[in-house]
């Protein structure tokens, strides 16, 4: 299974009327006793950007562990600012 680094969908920013496409997972925490968890992306122009021009929050229900199934549970989200998104994974290592 390959790795999943980032969402790939065009999302205008309320804030800077921008439309960045690439957004990656800054962190994220579980509040184990209310069995939720949250997570903040980073919205960027392109891959190659190195500085985000706005941020997006999400609450998810249950408490999935580790950035990879933060990402699954966001993609697998059917309504929300990331429905619909793609996921954008990792190149693969050459062998």
């Amino acid at each position: 299974m390959q790795k999943i680094i980032g969402l790939s969908k065009p999302i205008e920013s309320e804030s800077t009327g921008t439309v960045p496409a690439h957004h990656v997972l800054l962190r994220y925490w579980v509040d184990l006793p209310n069995q939720i968890a949250g997570a903040a992306f980073g919205c960027f122009m392109s891959p190659a950007a190195k500085n985000a021009v706005d941020a997006i929050e999400v609450q998810l229900k249950g408490t999935p562990e580790g950035a990879q199934a933060i990402y699954e549970a966001v993609l697998a989200m059917p309504e929300g600012p990331f429905a619909g998104a793609e996921a954008v994974h990792a190149p693969e290592a050459a062998a």
